[in-house]
């Protein structure tokens, strides 16, 4: 039995497209460093954003997230031949993979176009059992995402895998209706004390 502790990023389409600040030294020196990667993948990552007009950091990261959400889903793909990069492969040869193989491609495929971003492995929610108050987590709910950096707002998920579901923002932050906002009830002064 664990307890968690949780924390539900509430950042805007709006907000993470305007964060486009310079990003701290931390984030430069640990997630945005690749190491030698097959010039096609990328190019493959240059040529994605280009033909969806993305030209900010979220908006390329939901061009390559969509991309890679084309790519068949299979457990059961062959390991990439010896010498052969992961990444290369995926992206050329099977076209097909699991989370693992997604998040993988998705996070080289960023840090190549200068994003700051993490593979991040975990489980997912499992099911929940209203009846014990408690949710079940097994090995069938491991899972791999992407974590992408936006300063001022810090990591953001991506889902670049077809078999999840996306994750979901608003738009923007609601309006506050003027009418709906609470109305100050006035309270009589008090009396003034009398001098004696």
């Amino acid at each position: 039995s664990y307890t968690v502790v949780s924390h539900v990023p509430t950042a805007t389409v709006a907000e993470l497209r305007a964060a486009e600040g310079e990003y701290p030294a931390w984030a430069r020196e640990r997630y945005m460093v690749l190491p030698p990667i097959p010039e096609r993948v990328r190019a493959e990552a240059y040529r994605v954003v280009a033909a969806a007009g993305a030209t900010t950091r979220y908006d390329k990261a939901r061009a390559i997230e969509a991309y890679l959400r084309g790519m068949t889903y299979d457990l059961e793909v062959p390991a990439p031949p010896v010498g052969a990069d992961a990444v290369d492969y995926f992206l050329f040869a099977t076209r097909a993979g699991f989370c693992d193989h997604s998040a993988s491609a998705m996070t080289v495929m960023l840090r190549a176009l200068g994003i700051a971003a993490r593979y991040a492995s975990g489980y997912g929610m499992g099911e929940y059992y209203p009846e014990r108050n408690a949710w079940l987590v097994t090995s069938a709910n491991a899972h791999a995402w992407v974590e992408v950096y936006f300063p001022g707002l810090g990591w953001i998920e991506f889902e670049p895998t077809p078999a999840q579901s996306p994750f979901q923002r608003p738009e923007t932050r609601p309006t506050p209706d003027p009418a709906m906002a609470p109305v100050a009830t006035p309270t009589p002064p008090a009396e003034e004390p009398v001098a004696g």
